[in-house]
């Protein structure tokens, strides 16, 4: 789940140690400058397991 203001960036991230040092595409979003935004993980209602990332890139998309 991503929650965003606005302003445009693509979302990013990064954990399978199988594909190491490849990030997966989240999305493009909209955060608005001077305010907050947040992306919080969770796994699909009705499994099992956990779920994390090492990492989550913003990238400026103008």
């Amino acid at each position: 789940m991503l929650t965003y203001p606005s302003a445009h960036f693509r979302v990013f991230v990064q954990n399978d140690p199988n594909t190491a040092g490849q990030w997966f595409s989240l999305g493009t979003y909209r955060f608005n400058a001077g305010t907050s935004g947040n992306v919080t993980l969770t796994r699909e209602t009705g499994t099992n397991g956990t779920t994390s990332a090492d990492a989550i890139r913003f990238v400026s998309h103008i």
